[in-house]
């Protein structure tokens, strides 16, 4: 079976899905009408679909096929906010109907899970916030805030997407630092930078770089001291992420991890998570002189 009839069957029989999950197939301007607006990246054959909620990629290459999702709008959504979500293999000499129909059910139940209405009705309970897109970050329209970090490391960490959304419904607004700490963000960094996966590290650091690089100060106070400082020098760690960091966040993260790891560093961190407790001042009122002078 070829490769385009591969695709457009796979395209036909998500149909239904794709439109009860109100999925469009992105079609370029100056595209043929009629053909399927498959396009090329490398050794890679993609088709793309976007909703408004997040978008979803089907990608060819060798012999596999995967379908990668994002929870970003196409406007907001880069190369990089695509996490593979349903892979399987296929193996164009011998596909035939049968494999055509497991990969679409396998597709199927990926995109429920990820834009079907039960998510939704998840998802609504709360406002979510609106992430920063990266044309208004790179144009000096508006900088990265912390929400926007959060938002798209929950796309790269999917498994952390209820965990992100569930802490904006709690609070109202998202709190980078409870999400990071506690909900699992710095676990994810940690256990990332200590396997082998090197296409997820890259990813995780090119997301930093970029937040850093456009991001505002409270942004990037979080990313430094937050998050790559809980790494506690870590050298193994540092050094994998350091690799890929750009030159201005990895001099900022070195010096602060080590700054947090000296005993004035300890002493601080603990201070600040242990804070004494709170003792009202006292209001010192003074003796009325009984001095007709005020002696």
């Amino acid at each position: 079976m070829e490769l385009l009839e591969v695709l457009s069957n796979i395209d036909k029989g998500l149909s239904d899905t794709l439109k009860a999950t109100e999925m469009t197939l992105s079609v370029p301007e100056k595209h043929k009408r009629g053909e399927l607006p498959v396009r090329t990246d490398g050794k890679k054959s993609i088709l793309d679909y976007s909703g408004p909620r997040g978008c979803a990629r089907i990608i060819q290459e060798e012999k596999k096929i995967t379908l990668a999702c994002t929870n970003l709008t196409a406007d907001e959504a880069g190369d990089e906010d695509f996490t593979d979500a349903a892979v399987t293999g296929l193996d164009l000499s011998s596909c035939d109907d049968r494999d055509i129909k497991y990969i679409v059910n396998e597709f199927r139940e990926t995109l429920e899970k990820h834009f079907g209405k039960k998510t939704m009705q998840k998802r609504s309970k709360a406002s979510m916030p609106k992430p920063i897109s990266k044309s208004a970050a790179k144009n000096g329209i508006a900088a990265y805030d912390a929400n926007t970090l959060g938002s798209r490391f929950a796309s790269l960490f999917p498994e952390l997407r209820e965990a992100y959304h569930a802490n904006v419904e709690k609070y109202g607004e998202f709190l980078a630092a409870e999400f990071f700490e506690n909900q699992g963000g710095n676990k994810a960094v940690a256990d990332t930078l200590r396997g082998r996966d090197q296409a997820k590290i890259k990813k995780m650091i090119n997301l930093f770089n970029e937040i850093y690089e456009d991001g505002t100060n409270e942004t990037q106070s979080l990313l430094c001291v937050t998050i790559l400082g809980s790494l506690g020098n870590d050298q193994e760690m540092l050094e994998k992420a350091g690799e890929l960091m750009s030159d201005a966040l990895k001099k900022e993260v070195l010096y602060i991890n080590k700054y947090l790891n000296s005993g004035l560093g300890r002493g601080k961190l603990n201070k600040l998570k242990n804070p004494p407790p709170y003792k009202p001042k006292k209001n010192k009122t003074k003796r009325r002189s009984t001095s007709p002078l005020g002696m």
